[in-house]
């Protein structure tokens, strides 16, 4: 059965989960140079404790561009929650 409450946001992180899980790159790595972000920022985002910001989606969708329509409905989900 498919778990109807897996959010946009909860996708786009697994899915980053799952990337440095395959490609094998420590979390330390991942956010410095492929997210641009501190390490720590990694950690809150994983657990669910911080949101994606605008710098951080960008370089999502430039460094890893199969990852775009999963930004793209986190975008899109996030829009809906607030309303608009």
């Amino acid at each position: 059965m498919i778990d109807s409450t897996i959010t946009p946001k909860d996708g786009l992180i697994e899915a980053l989960i799952g990337y440095t899980e395959n490609h094998q790159i420590s979390d330390r790595r991942f956010a410095r140079e492929i997210l641009g972000i501190h390490p720590s920022t990694w950690s809150y985002i994983k657990r669910r404790q911080r949101s994606f910001g605008p710098i951080v989606l960008r370089a999502i969708s430039t460094h890893l561009p199969e990852f775009q329509p999963l930004v793209m409905d986190y975008i899109i989900g996030k829009d809906k929650d607030n309303g608009q």
